[in-house]
């Protein structure tokens, strides 16, 4: 959940998709149940699946207002949206951070650090379908 403007708003990842291997981030208003609009974190041919993450929001200046959404896909990357107090998730500018080669499985966590620095841990490997109980494959 995210406290933007005064508002709650619910952010849900997409779920697992087979079909299309799209990623999205999914806003709603919790006052009103509308839907605010979404976020598309990726699309890739070259996945055999593809799904968001659950969400780390981060209030920042610590004002109680939520300022950054990280989130990460099955494609392998990891995101850092900005909200800058808008409501509309199309105003939001979103930045990837890191682009790797494995799923990332593990939703990030973000943490405060030292002077105003935020730390966000994340982690690869599956254990969805037969076929990952069998994979010798280091995960990060």
């Amino acid at each position: 959940m995210a406290n933007i403007g005064g508002r709650a708003v619910a952010l849900v990842g997409s779920g697992l998709d087979v079909d299309t291997m799209e990623a999205y981030l999914y806003a709603f208003d919790l006052a009103s149940g509308s839907y605010l609009g979404a976020v598309q974190l990726s699309a890739s041919a070259r996945a055999t699946r593809n799904m968001a993450s659950k969400p780390a929001v981060v209030d920042i200046d610590l004002d109680g207002q939520s300022d950054v959404i990280y989130v990460a896909d099955m494609v392998g990357s990891l995101y850092r949206i900005v909200i800058g107090g808008n409501f509309s998730p199309g105003a939001w500018k979103m930045t990837k951070l890191f682009e790797g080669t494995q799923e990332i499985t593990a939703d990030p966590v973000a943490a405060y650090g030292p002077n105003g620095a935020v730390y966000v841990y994340f982690g690869t490997g599956a254990y969805l379908e037969d076929l990952d109980m069998e994979s010798a494959e280091q995960n990060s």
